[in-house]
């Protein structure tokens, strides 16, 4: 095998860079998705603790003055608040009790030997005679 031209090694050289570049670009982009994603699920939250206080509110006034409503609202009305406080506590446990239901951040980095290292003309040699270029160095003086 032959040992890469300066040229080969400074080609190899430029396409690690830019994968890394990628990578680093993705990363980036995942990261903020995530900001994103995590903004849009505290406001969708804080709207649904506001409609369940107005839910709650609503049902326990029909049903602490049962008089002033006919029988079918007062029963909606139990329905309205027994739906919402059980939905609440899917909802809950689903989105935030839950350990998988939100996504993790990871590398993007491929797990492969570095392109670089595996071409330069050091690390050739070293595979033809076990030698490294600097052992070579010392048995020429």
């Amino acid at each position: 095998m032959t040992t890469p031209t300066i040229a080969t090694a400074a080609v190899l050289l430029e396409r690690a860079v830019e994968q890394l570049r990628q990578e680093r670009d993705t990363f980036e982009l995942r990261k903020a998705q995530e900001v994103r994603w995590f903004q849009l699920k505290l406001v969708m939250g804080y709207a649904a603790v506001a409609l369940v206080i107005a839910v709650m509110f609503i049902a326990g006034y029909v049903l602490l003055g049962p008089r002033m409503f006919s029988p079918t609202v007062v029963n909606m009305a139990a329905t309205a608040l027994l739906v919402d406080v059980l939905g609440l506590f899917a909802a809950v446990w689903k989105i935030v009790l839950n350990p998988s239901s939100g996504t993790r951040l990871a590398p993007v980095t491929n797990h492969h030997e570095p392109v670089v290292a595996a071409a330069t003309p050091e690390s050739e040699s070293t595979k033809k005679n076990g030698r490294t270029a600097r052992g070579l160095r010392k048995e020429r003086r």
